[in-house]
């Protein structure tokens, strides 16, 4: 099963549909609590010292958040302003820049690019699937398991 939203929710997904009902649910995405990213370990402290928890428990939203701070950020230390333009114009041209969701640019339109995955729930942990053969992705989870059967 893929979902276009919700799995990637963390604790808060969890809740909604109880632990044992998680197993072998799929959703696209570019960044989960296992991403072995040094922005990811920032996010992290920093959430998790204010809300608590662990990192288990940060949804992707938070993380698309903190990127985009992350690009704000790097198009204010590039332009050395904090211009609309000067930045609009920074980050259209095509300059890589590192986020918690990994490196991302924006061609002249602003239209990003970046790396997306495909995570699922396994054994009641989110896990990278896909692509397959890409650094940190598992074996999917096939068949999906029964409902209230985990997995």
């Amino acid at each position: 099963m893929v979902a276009t939203a919700g799995p990637d929710q963390g604790g808060a997904f969890v809740k909604a549909v109880g632990e044992t009902n998680t197993g072998g649910i799929m959703v696209p995405d570019a960044w989960y609590p296992g991403a072995q990213n040094a922005l990811t370990h920032i996010m992290d402290q920093m959430y998790t010292a204010k809300y608590g928890g662990n990192i288990s428990q940060i949804s992707a939203d938070t993380a698309e958040a903190f990127s985009a701070g992350n690009a704000l950020a790097a198009a204010v230390k590039g332009t050395h302003s904090l211009s609309n333009s000067k930045i609009i114009s920074y980050l259209h041209s095509g300059v890589t820049i590192q986020t918690v969701q990994g490196p991302v640019k924006f061609n002249s339109i602003g239209e990003t690019f970046g790396l997306t995955f495909v995570f699922q729930w396994q054994h009641g942990k989110f896990v990278q699937a896909l692509p397959v053969g890409a650094a940190g992705s598992v074996k999917a989870l096939f068949p999906k398991p029964t409902w209230g059967q985990g997995g």
